[in-house]
């Protein structure tokens, strides 16, 4: 039986691909004095604090609604999300970029080389593989082959920070060891402050990506157009329900959303075969749309 791809695995086999980078970069870095392992390893280390925000924030926004937070607390993790985006850009892209520059004003020799050039074999390995899980989570809910668009529709915002920090921790690695062959074949140490330097340029180019999308969720992003789609068809369907004049949504944490939808009847009907035609319009709409929390149906006169 094939093992389903959720949201807890991801975020969990992510914490423990950053925790194996961290203890063996540190390690690399100390044998080798190499500063492009360094960023490696501060690389690591933030992705370690993203991951570990990142499930906490998953596992506050699953708490139920209460007095307090009458419409649950899905929308924490955009908060815990946040945090982790503020890491990787101020500390773990800053000091990296900064490292990077004081080894090609200042080179030094690098020794032990086979570990730094394994380090960075196992860094690619497991972090291709935590970014592959993400990635085929998104495809699959959102029914699609097409990874950007995957990315760009996908409200799992956990998600899309996990699989950003699985790709810059390949892609660092990939710099990385670019930059550790032309320093073998040139003798020239400043490329061990070239790679660092790329590195944090590239954490820096991936934490403004993931800004982007967390701000149009904070700020009230609606769901898809297709999903709106399915949302008038439904109610459409729905007997009793001659029209539907506005539909308004809003994303309330990963993969849950509001829904206000406003629709017409016929004058003639009773207060109470309205009030089933609504009850029977919720029923199906929640059957059909999984990823609705709360629904709010109206009467435009």
């Amino acid at each position: 039986m094939k093992k389903q791809i959720t949201t807890h695995r991801i975020l969990w086999t992510s914490f423990f691909v950053d925790l194996l980078d961290v203890v063996m970069n540190i390690g690399v870095a100390i044998l080798t004095h190499s500063v492009v392992m360094l960023s490696e390893a501060l690389q690591g280390f933030a992705d370690l604090l993203t991951s570990g925000f990142l499930l906490i924030g998953y596992s506050r926004s699953k708490k139920r609604a209460d007095g307090e937070f009458q419409f649950g607390y899905g929308k924490e993790i955009y908060f815990w999300t946040l945090l982790s985006v503020l890491a990787m850009f101020f500390v773990t892209a800053t000091l990296s970029i900064v490292f990077g520059y004081n080894r090609i004003i200042k080179p030094e020799p690098i020794i032990n080389t086979p570990f730094m050039f394994a380090g960075f074999a196992v860094a690619f390995a497991t972090n291709s593989y935590a970014c592959l899980l993400s990635i085929k989570r998104l495809c699959k809910n959102m029914n699609s082959k097409n990874i950007w668009q995957s990315f760009k529709r996908s409200a799992l915002i956990e998600v899309k920070t996990a699989s950003v920090l699985d790709l810059i921790g390949t892609l660092s690695a990939f710099f990385g060891i670019i930059a550790f062959i032309i320093l073998m074949l040139t003798g020239d140490y400043r490329y061990d402050g070239y790679g660092a330097l790329i590195i944090g340029i590239n954490i820096a180019c991936m934490s403004v990506v993931l800004m982007i999308e967390l701000r149009s969720f904070i700020a009230g992003k609606s769901v898809s157009s297709q999903t709106i789609k399915t949302i008038k068809q439904v109610a459409l369907a729905t007997r009793g329900v001659r029209g539907v004049s506005d539909i308004r949504t809003m994303h309330q944490g990963s993969e849950k959303f509001m829904l206000n939808i406003d629709i017409t009847v016929n004058d003639s009907l009773t207060a109470h075969e309205i009030g089933v035609i609504i009850d029977t319009l919720k029923v199906n709409l929640m059957s059909a749309i999984k990823n609705i929390r709360y629904i709010q149906v109206e009467l435009d006169n």
